[in-house]
């Protein structure tokens, strides 16, 4: 009896020990499974509270979504909440976008949560819900309203139904039906999409099957175009283009390619490379010496590479068969970024690399890089109107290198087509042989009421304004120029040998230099406004 007397405490005590471990077990299982259940279940962290939907923003320097939430973690709620990736619940079949860097909620205080990629998806109404997707696999949704993100796809593909375009897997099912219409009606933003294949974007359009539809971008932008192809040729947003000219069709005026913003390129292919175009290609079965093919306010920024026929627009506009020179009307448009070509017979230009179309009121800036036909606007310019164009674009090449064109060739079956007419170019121009401050080599074109102004440096050839003009037969010269001036005190140079007058920089700033100028209608000079040059109106 004494021994079971002795034995009961430690029996209580052992008994009690092991009720405790169940107890704290038990407590350590509910806080763990609270936890979880809380965040699995949205409506239980009640403390979680959204701002208003107009914090909900999208800054247009900004290519990602951005979100501000004021976060109030329950009071069990110890741990951090990592964010690590969201989706768009009102978006079907969107998998899970990985944010590039996670974020760590800052328990009561307001969080701003950047969320890639988010503007290559859109909806149908201004309220969606967005899940934020923790590291732990759980998530947090919030219902947000921004008008930016309403965009509602349809439409037929004719002239009066277009497709409607809203985000990047509309953009790339374009390339499903290439003789449809399309109409841009939100911004996309191409900087995950683009990149799903290593290679990046896929251009539409190609040789065999070639884009022959209208695309109007309606000034929205398609921003963060990535493109790595420097084995492939036709490079762009668009590959190819076609269009087929009835011969009783003297002027075609229907525009396929307008109102398109391409901010942020990043494009690399081999031949006929550019932000928005690769090649223009046009049926050689009609008899008529005009732009069929037509691009109206079509800009582009970023960085465009290749080896030859690089432009930061479109590559190559032109096409030549029997002395017959084929190019569509580019106007209103432009390019602000770096176009290079490495090929020994480049051809690169700011705007189109290799060009014989119509080109009224265009401009570019930038770098122009290459080796030979290397121009600020244009490389090498076919036997066509430039008009009302400029380039602020630094230029440097080895052969045929000029401040707006590289090289106006003779291939064309009508000289008199060729002109650059109130135009000119602010950049610096470096290169070794028939360099000049706005043309290179003008082989037959009729200059006139144009200028330069940047340095202008080389061995052979050099010209503050243009650097050679072509010879027929009889070594005479057949470019010419008239009513054409360059700044010889930042130029460098001095010819006055017809192919420009030299003036002094401040002679260039005063308008009774330029001599038979339309000051009226076209130019215009003020001290305040292109470091007091003439700007076009």
């Amino acid at each position: 009896m004494d021994k079971l007397k002795s034995i009961s405490p430690i029996i209580a005590t052992v008994l009690l020990i092991i009720v405790t471990v169940i107890i704290v077990t038990i407590i350590l299982s509910f806080g763990k499974g609270f936890t979880t259940t809380s965040l699995d279940k949205t409506k239980a962290i009640k403390e979680l509270t959204v701002s208003d939907a107009g914090v909900f923003v999208y800054p247009k320097s900004f290519s990602d979504g951005v979100l501000q939430i004021n976060y109030q973690p329950p009071n069990n709620i110890q741990e951090p909440i990592i964010i690590t990736s969201y989706k768009i619940l009102e978006v079907s079949d969107m998998e899970p976008v990985t944010l590039s860097t996670p974020f760590t909620l800052t328990n009561n205080s307001t969080n701003i949560l950047s969320l890639d990629c988010l503007y290559e998806y859109s909806v149908e109404n201004p309220e969606m819900t967005i899940e934020l997707i923790t590291s732990d696999n759980t998530y947090i949704t919030v219902k947000q309203r921004d008008i930016g993100m309403v965009c509602s796809s349809g439409g037929t593909g004719t002239e009066i139904d277009p497709i409607i375009i809203c985000n990047a897997e509309d953009l790339n099912n374009v390339r499903n039906h290439l003789d449809y219409n399309y109409s841009l009606e939100k911004d996309v933003d191409l900087k995950c999409f683009s990149r799903l294949d290593v290679n990046g974007w896929e251009p539409i359009g190609n040789t065999t099957d070639k884009f022959r539809g209208l695309f109007n971008g309606n000034n929205y932008t398609i921003s963060n175009l990535y493109i790595n192809r420097p084995e492939t040729n036709y490079i762009g947003l668009f590959g190819m283009t076609d269009t087929e000219i009835n011969v009783n069709d003297s002027q075609p005026t229907k525009i396929h390619m307008q109102n398109i913003f391409l901010k942020d390129v990043n494009v690399i292919g081999k031949y006929y490379v550019g932000g928005l175009l690769g090649r223009t290609y046009y049926t050689d079965n009609f008899e008529v010496y005009n732009w069929p093919f037509n691009f109206f306010n079509c800009n582009v920024t970023g960085n465009v590479y290749g080896l030859a026929n690089v432009g930061g627009l479109i590559g190559e506009n032109y096409l030549s068969d029997n002395y017959k020179m084929y190019g569509g009307k580019i106007q209103n448009s432009n390019f602000n970024g770096t176009a290079s070509a490495t090929a020994t017979w480049s051809a690169v230009g700011g705007l189109v690399g290799r060009n014989a179309g119509y080109l009224l009121n265009n401009y570019s800036t930038g770098n122009v890089t290459g080796i030979n036909r290397v121009g600020g606007l244009i490389g090498d310019h076919g036997s066509n109107l430039i008009e009302k164009c400029y380039s602020n674009s630094s230029v440097s090449g080895t052969n045929n290198v000029g401040g707006l064109v590289g090289e106006q060739n003779m291939d064309s079956y009508d000289l008199s087509k060729g002109r650059i007419y109130n135009c000119y170019s602010l950049g610096s121009v470096s290169g070794t042989n028939n360099v000049g401050g706005l043309i290179g080599l003008n082989q037959v074109s009729t200059v006139s009421y144009s200028y330069s102004t940047g340095s202008v440096s080389g061995t052979t050839n050099v010209g503050g304004l243009v650097g050679i003009n072509g010879l027929d037969e009889s070594y005479e010269e057949l470019g010419t120029t008239t009513n054409s001036y360059y700044d010889t005190t930042i130029s460098g140079q001095s010819d006055n040998d017809g192919r420009g007058v030299p003036k002094t920089t401040t002679e260039m700033k005063t308008q009774s230099t330029f001599t038979g100028w339309n000051f009226s209608t076209i130019w215009n000079i003020d001290p305040s406004i292109n470091s007091g040059y003439p700007y076009l109106r």
